[in-house]
């Protein structure tokens, strides 16, 4: 388990410098074939779409996964997290902290362990201030 660990962090990091410097390479590197991306408006982004989000005008000023609490299941890592964001799309501030959700699979021949993670699909949600009543069962 500390080798998947190590592994799943390394996906966070790439991922991390991925987005913070616009890189779509390393991005191409660590996106599945099939990876689906849901932002924080719930927009549904395709690999090839996610990737193109940077030449049609998203900049991260500042870009951070922290928090990832991993669960691996019949060789599938879920993350749950946050993501924090400094950051414009087409000249329009779209900052924020989100709910972060990642869903991971091995690289190996038919999805097998023992090499490189993959990141498959990511779902954001905005981080909402509670509201007074909240977590309060209903009398």
């Amino acid at each position: 388990m500390v080798t998947i660990q190590r592994q799943l962090d390394s996906l966070v990091a790439a991922i991390s410098r991925a987005e913070a410097g616009g890189d779509v390479e390393q991005l191409d590197a660590v996106l599945a074939p099939d990876f689906t991306g849901v932002g924080p408006a719930g927009f549904v982004l395709g690999r090839d779409q996610w990737m193109e989000r940077f030449a049609n005008g998203l900049v991260n000023e500042s870009f951070e996964l922290a928090e990832l609490d991993w669960r691996i299941h019949d060789g599938v890592a879920v993350g749950i997290g946050i993501q924090r964001q400094r950051t414009t799309y087409q000249g329009h501030r779209n900052d924020g902290n989100f709910r972060l959700s990642l869903i991971a699979v091995p690289s190996g021949p038919s999805g097998q362990p023992g090499g490189d993670w993959r990141l498959l699909g990511l779902h954001l949600s905005p981080i909402m201030a509670p509201t007074p009543n909240a977590g309060r069962a209903s009398s």
